[in-house]
Parts: C-alpha cells; sequence; structure tokens
C-alpha cells in the first residue's frame, strides 16, 4: 500500500476563505427558509380565510422559523467575525 502524504500548509487567509464560503452558504440558506416561511405565511393566512382556522394553530410552525431564524443570524454574525479575524 503506497500511501502519500501531501504537507500543504494553510495560512490564515485559508481559513478567512473558508469562513466566507460558510457565510455564503448560510446566508443562502436564510433565503431558501425565508421564502418558505413566506409561503407558509400566505398559506396561513388562505386557510384562516377560507376555512376560518385559527391562527393559534399554526404557533409551533412560527416558534420553529423563529428559532431557526435566529441560529442563522448567529451563525452569520459567527461566520462573519471569524472571517474578519483572520483576513490579513
Amino acid at each position: 500500500m503506497n500511501m502519500k502524504s501531501s504537507n500543504r500548509s494553510y495560512d490564515a487567509s485559508d481559513v478567512a476563505d473558508g469562513y466566507a464560503l460558510a457565510y455564503e452558504q448560510v446566508a443562502d440558506l436564510a433565503a431558501m427558509i425565508g421564502a418558505v416561511r413566506h409561503l407558509c405565511d400566505k398559506n396561513i393566512e388562505y386557510v384562516g380565510k377560507v376555512y376560518d382556522v385559527p391562527e393559534s394553530v399554526f404557533q409551533e410552525l412560527k416558534r420553529v422559523f423563529n428559532i431557526t431564524e435566529g441560529l442563522i443570524q448567529d451563525s452569520l454574525e459567527f461566520s462573519k467575525a471569524q472571517e474578519d479575524s483572520y483576513k490579513c
């Protein structure tokens, strides 16, 4: 078995690039979840008007969206702070 070892060295800019990529991916996720939330809000409004379903039925779903948005915001702030701290 031939095991080749590559000793690539990394510097702070490589780490900063990783955090920048993480930030972009989380921002994309935030946009997708925002779109899903918007569609859910429209559907909640529709079923409330058409079928007289109380909005309270959807409180747990709204709570999950709020928690997810908070986690995303924390991740965005962390990734940006780390990226900035590793920039040369």
